[in-house]
């Protein structure tokens, strides 16, 4: 999995530069990233902080102001003991630890799920909960934020729209089995 190659709804390898778990976890330890590097230019690019309940990353100043909203840190904050055990605190302090465990658990959670389900599986448990989400987290008060609130309108607005074209795939495609279907007993015997 390379560094900084954590997208808005799943986790892409880059062609470019990718680093084995083993090497990643190396270079998560030898410092705490501030920064990832750029896999095609190895620039310094400041890390986002992964708001995984909205499915969006945000600079740190942004989480500050978005954290000190009321009861955005009861509601946003990571729950995960062993991603971020002081909630917020670690999720400013490591914003690339947080990115990698949440989505890594997100991508492992829809792994899981049998493809022909897969679809109605995200949009039930992701997307509607994000949505759900992205409408309270608009009607938060950012003290002189309107970029925030900007953000936040833009995020609901996006997340509307995946949910109708989610749901109107998964309505067309309706369940799909990829069993074969049993031949009838006069054409086995």
């Amino acid at each position: 999995m390379a560094s900084g190659s954590v997208g808005v709804y799943g986790v892409v390898l880059d062609p470019v530069y990718q680093a084995r778990h083993s090497e990643l976890r190396d270079l998560m330890a030898e410092r705490n990233f501030d920064a990832i590097l750029d896999p095609r230019t190895q620039e310094p690019r400041p890390t986002g902080i992964y708001v995984a309940p909205l499915g969006v990353h945000l600079t740190k100043d942004e989480a500050t102001a978005f954290s000190a909203a009321h009861s955005a840190k009861s509601r946003f904050g990571c729950r995960a003991k062993d991603c971020c055990p002081k909630s917020w605190k670690d999720m400013l302090d490591n914003p690339v630890r947080h990115s990698l465990v949440r989505r890594s658990l997100e991508v492992q959670w829809l792994s899981d799920v049998p493809g022909q389900h897969r679809a109605q599986c995200f949009l039930e448990e992701t997307v509607r909960p994000a949505t759900d989400a992205a409408v309270f987290s608009e009607s938060l008060s950012f003290d002189g934020q309107e970029r925030l609130a900007k953000r936040m309108s833009q995020n609901r607005k996006s997340l509307e729209r995946l949910r109708v074209g989610l749901g109107r795939f998964v309505e067309e495609s309706g369940a799909m089995s990829f069993s074969p279907i049993p031949r009838r007993r006069a054409v086995r015997d």
